[in-house]
């Protein structure tokens, strides 16, 4: 688990697999951020640290776009690695 989630992320994260599907968390997700108000946005992108919040930023600020957001620094390792283990 990243180092960044603390232990109550990290516990709550456990507590969705065991008992949901991914695409059942990506809803929760989405409608855990629709419901937020713009203070709690904030508190958020705070929360979550500069990188990932700029991030998520460019991500919500894409809205209906066609266009995909810029992806993070941490979603462009992820790529790289899941290509590297595709080659190896």
């Amino acid at each position: 688990m990243n180092s960044r989630v603390g232990k109550e992320e990290e516990h709550i994260l456990d507590r969705l697999s065991a008992g949901l599907s991914q695409e059942e968390i990506q809803r929760v997700v989405a409608g855990a951020l629709k419901s937020l108000d713009q203070a709690g946005v904030d508190r958020l992108f705070k929360r979550v640290g500069p990188e990932t919040g700029a991030a998520l930023r460019r991500a919500l600020d894409a809205g209906h776009s066609k266009e995909r957001p810029t992806p993070g620094r941490a979603k462009l390792k992820e790529e790289w690695q899941q290509a590297w283990e595709l080659n190896t």
